[in-house]
């Protein structure tokens, strides 16, 4: 696979991450309503709901947590830095023909992310209060989704394309996309930092703890 068909996938990983995230808001954007709320609204993880029984009336009540960007998705964010700080070492190293350390500080990305968006995904198995001021719970969460749907690509790219390197089959004069996949890996990155900064972190009125 020469230079040139790798750089047009890169740039086709691209546009379907584009699409994924505009396919994600797409529904919410046609139905004409507000996208913002302004009252408080309540996400609900479903089976994950804590429940707690209320004397006052009877039945059980869900427990609803108020969102803090600071919590779980802080942590998320803070191992997806350091997974695209280990993507960019990687790419470093494989300038420098160190192939065997490009390789290690790519298994070393790869973790880094995977735990990071464990701890973003942990955010959806609760059940959370969105205070005013957020957009709607669900295109929140289905933008989310559009997100890990762009994870689990980049992520499958990246460890196949390191697994390709480790068999032999990618060296530094047929690199097979590897430089390419690590720069899309910290892209991945990137994208997430801007969506927490902008959907979960400018909206909040709290103060970090």
């Amino acid at each position: 696979m020469g230079r040139k068909a790798t750089f047009f996938g890169f740039l086709a990983v691209q546009a379907l991450s584009i699409a994924l995230w505009v396919s994600a808001a797409a529904p919410f954007l046609s139905r004409g309503q507000p996208l913002v709320e302004s009252a408080q609204q309540i996400w609900s993880g479903g089976g994950y709901s804590q429940l707690d029984s209320s004397f006052r009336i009877g039945r059980n009540v869900v427990l609803a947590p108020s969102f803090n960007p600071f919590g779980v998705m802080l942590t998320g964010s803070i191992f997806m830095v350091l997974a695209a700080l280990a993507a960019a070492g990687a790419i470093f190293l494989w300038s420098r023909a160190k192939v065997w350390l490009a390789v290690g500080a790519a298994v070393v990305a790869l973790l880094l992310g995977a735990a990071g968006n464990w701890y973003i995904a942990t955010q959806w198995q609760g059940d959370t209060a969105f205070s005013p001021g957020y957009l709607d719970s669900g295109l929140l969460y289905s933008l989310s989704k559009a997100f890990n749907t762009q994870f689990y690509i980049g992520f499958a790219l990246f460890a196949v394309s390191s697994v390709l390197v480790i068999a032999g089959i990618a060296t530094r004069e047929r690199p097979l996309g590897f430089q390419y996949v690590a720069l899309n890996w910290i892209i991945i990155a990137v994208v997430w930092l801007a969506a927490w900064g902008l959907l979960y972190v400018m909206p909040y009125r709290g103060s970090p703890s």
